[in-house]
């Protein structure tokens, strides 16, 4: 498998967002909680990680790494 270069600015906002998932996940009573997860869902967290899915970490992906996944 060949290497791709990241820049640090994209490893650094996936980390950022992968840091606040895992900040909320990790309490079971924010995603049992309607009130928590409102919060949590209008601090932008969906449109980030949205985002880092379709733009950055896609981007990251060979062409034929991108093609396997689109015909699965």
């Amino acid at each position: 498998m060949e290497n791709v270069e990241i820049k640090v600015t994209e490893i650094r906002d996936v980390f950022e967002c992968l840091e606040k998932l895992n900040d909320f996940l990790h309490q079971p009573e924010n995603y049992r909680s309607p009130e928590q997860i409102e919060r949590f869902m209008q601090s932008g967290a969906y449109q980030n990680l949205r985002h880092l899915y379709y733009d950055v970490v896609w981007q990251w992906l060979p062409p034929e790494v991108q093609r396997e996944y689109e015909n699965r």
